[in-house]
């Protein structure tokens, strides 16, 4: 039961990383990025921390989304814990890494 609760962090946050790049390739921002004052190392240190945001936002709303399902007593929850947290963040970033350069 633990794996299905480890999907859920994965998949809330790789989805939100997905949604700028979608919108960025859709609306070909790169031609107006270009005309701003900021270098491309600069765009992907920020698209990085942007992962970094993505990924502790998904920890939150699932956090909170699984601290309500234990008050209200439908299961117990007890998987979510820190040392799922450190399981998640290398495999989110092997998988963010291999979708991006592929």
């Amino acid at each position: 039961m633990d794996w299905l609760y480890f999907m859920i962090i994965v998949g809330v946050s790789y989805t939100l990383v997905l949604i700028p790049f979608y919108y960025d390739i859709n609306n070909k921002s790169d031609r107006m990025v270009a005309s701003l004052p900021i270098s491309r190392k600069e765009i992907v240190i920020y698209k990085y921390l942007g992962v970094f945001v993505y990924l502790f936002i998904s920890i939150v709303y699932v956090g909170i989304y699984l601290w309500i399902i234990n008050k209200i007593g439908l299961v117990n929850v007890d998987y979510f814990n820190l040392s799922m947290i450190k399981k998640i963040i290398p495999y989110f970033f092997i998988k963010y890494e291999y979708n991006v350069a592929y």
